[in-house]
């Protein structure tokens, strides 16, 4: 699961980082902007294909609003439910997935994100931990977007979800799952909605290598959503588990 991240890294280190790897970003001043506790239902900065070897920053809802089915219970579980993850092991054969993980993969940009942690199994309260790369730098979460059409021409709504996998070692120790961290080398091919070869995209939805990566327990306050400063993301403990 993954129900809050952060971003307060910038723009040109995506764009420096994409270079690397023959992809073009353009700058986008918004993305700029830091957010220390963000949570679906929120508008995010996502990245999306806008052809070939060029990336473009886009705001969606944070909470998958799916296309049409033709099933009308699907519809109400959709609807009634807000569709913020998606797990790695259903996408490619269920709804509303299934057509989304053909083409309409992006990427979200992010700092770090949050999950908690129960004290005990006989324990009501929980602790949150703030998870993140080691060098500090950003990371990109693999997600799924929709796109639905306004009554009026030209009126669009777009919202994504963030596919979700297995724990890695580190992260097991706190929770089962996590969010799907794609490479930065790897963003080209996650990108391509032109790619027929789908192996290539399900060997990108495993979890990220435990090595890079590091976790601390942070303040409860972040359990609050009006809660958004760079103090939630700070350890409460020196000790890094």
């Amino acid at each position: 699961m993954c129900g809050r991240f952060t971003w307060f890294n910038k723009s040109i280190e995506i764009k420096d980082s994409f270079k690397t790897i023959n992809l073009n970003i353009h700058n986008d001043p918004l993305v700029d902007i830091p957010s220390y506790n963000i949570a679906p239902s929120q508008q995010i900065c996502v990245i999306k294909s806008a052809s070939k070897n060029l990336a473009t920053f886009q705001k969606m809802t944070w909470g998958l609003k799916p296309p049409k089915s033709t099933s009308d219970s699907s519809e109400r579980f959709a609807y009634k439910s807000n569709l913020f993850n998606a797990r790695a092991d259903k996408i490619s054969n269920s709804w509303p997935w299934q057509s989304l993980y053909k083409t309409n993969r992006c990427l979200i940009p992010c700092s770090g994100y949050y999950e908690w942690n129960k004290s005990s199994m006989f324990s009501k309260t929980t602790t949150p931990f703030m998870i993140h790369m080691i060098d500090k730098t950003p990371f990109y979460l693999a997600g799924l977007f929709s796109t639905l059409s306004g009554k009026l021409e030209g009126d669009s709504t777009e919202s994504c979800s963030i596919i979700t996998t297995e724990a890695n070692s580190l992260q097991s120790t706190i929770h089962t799952r996590m969010p799907v961290i794609i490479p930065v080398e790897s963003a080209p091919i996650w990108l391509d909605n032109e790619i027929k070869n789908y192996s290539e995209i399900e060997q990108l939805l495993k979890p990220y290598p435990s090595r890079f990566m590091e976790l601390w327990p942070v303040s409860p306050r972040v359990g609050n959503v009006r809660n958004n400063d760079i103090d939630l993301v700070k350890p409460i403990s020196k000790l890094l588990l």
